[in-house]
Protein backbone atom coordinates (compact mmCIF):
# COMPACT_ATOMS: atom_id res chain seq x y z
CA UNK A 1 0.00 0.00 0.00
CA UNK A 2 1.37 3.04 -1.05
CA UNK A 3 0.60 6.64 0.75
CA UNK A 4 -0.84 9.67 -1.15
CA UNK A 5 1.63 12.02 -2.01
CA UNK A 6 0.72 15.31 0.34
CA UNK A 7 3.61 17.43 -1.13
CA UNK A 8 1.14 19.61 -2.87
CA UNK A 9 3.97 19.85 -5.86
CA UNK A 10 6.83 20.41 -2.92
CA UNK A 11 9.52 18.43 -2.77
CA UNK A 12 11.40 17.01 0.92
CA UNK A 13 12.46 20.69 1.50
CA UNK A 14 9.18 22.69 0.45
CA UNK A 15 10.89 23.39 -2.87
CA UNK A 16 8.15 23.57 -5.24
CA UNK A 17 10.07 25.93 -8.04
CA UNK A 18 13.15 28.19 -9.15
CA UNK A 19 14.00 29.90 -12.26
CA UNK A 20 17.64 31.71 -13.13
CA UNK A 21 16.24 34.87 -14.82
CA UNK A 22 18.72 36.27 -17.20
CA UNK A 23 19.01 39.40 -19.50
CA UNK A 24 20.42 36.76 -22.24
CA UNK A 25 18.25 33.53 -21.29
CA UNK A 26 15.35 34.89 -19.94
CA UNK A 27 14.09 32.32 -17.28
CA UNK A 28 15.42 28.93 -16.77
CA UNK A 29 13.89 26.26 -14.66
CA UNK A 30 16.29 24.99 -12.13
CA UNK A 31 15.85 22.38 -9.18
CA UNK A 32 16.81 22.70 -6.03
CA UNK A 33 20.40 21.06 -6.42
CA UNK A 34 20.98 23.42 -9.52
CA UNK A 35 19.60 26.31 -7.11
CA UNK A 36 22.21 25.67 -4.58
CA UNK A 37 24.83 25.08 -6.75
CA UNK A 38 24.22 28.45 -8.41
CA UNK A 39 23.87 30.09 -4.94
CA UNK A 40 27.39 29.13 -3.92
CA UNK A 41 29.24 29.58 -7.54
CA UNK A 42 31.87 32.51 -7.70
CA UNK A 43 30.90 32.60 -11.51
CA UNK A 44 27.18 34.15 -11.92
CA UNK A 45 26.49 35.75 -15.07
CA UNK A 46 26.01 39.36 -14.73
CA UNK A 47 22.34 40.78 -13.95
CA UNK A 48 21.17 37.34 -13.66
CA UNK A 49 19.22 36.52 -10.24
CA UNK A 50 16.82 33.25 -9.19
CA UNK A 51 13.69 32.96 -8.27
CA UNK A 52 12.43 30.29 -5.99
CA UNK A 53 9.55 29.60 -4.30
CA UNK A 54 8.69 27.11 -1.43
CA UNK A 55 5.74 25.90 0.68
CA UNK A 56 6.25 28.40 3.52
CA UNK A 57 3.67 25.86 5.93
CA UNK A 58 6.40 23.11 5.53
CA UNK A 59 8.89 23.07 8.27
CA UNK A 60 11.88 22.27 6.09
CA UNK A 61 11.69 24.79 4.13
CA UNK A 62 12.03 26.59 6.82
CA UNK A 63 14.86 25.33 8.00
CA UNK A 64 16.46 25.31 4.57
CA UNK A 65 16.13 28.76 4.34
CA UNK A 66 17.08 29.95 7.70
CA UNK A 67 20.63 28.03 7.93
CA UNK A 68 21.15 27.03 4.14
CA UNK A 69 20.17 30.30 2.20
CA UNK A 70 20.74 32.04 5.75
CA UNK A 71 17.21 34.23 5.05
CA UNK A 72 17.03 36.98 7.87
CA UNK A 73 15.67 36.64 11.11
CA UNK A 74 13.25 39.44 10.36
CA UNK A 75 11.97 37.89 7.33
CA UNK A 76 11.55 34.30 9.17
CA UNK A 77 9.62 35.72 11.97
CA UNK A 78 7.56 38.13 9.24
CA UNK A 79 6.35 34.68 7.55
CA UNK A 80 5.53 32.80 10.93
CA UNK A 81 3.98 35.34 12.19
CA UNK A 82 1.30 35.27 8.69
CA UNK A 83 -0.92 38.20 7.47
Amino acid sequence: MSLPDTAYGSDSYGFIAGFEISPLDGGQPLDLNAALEWLDSTDKPSGSFLWLHFNLNDAEAKQLLEHRLQVSHDFMQAISEGS
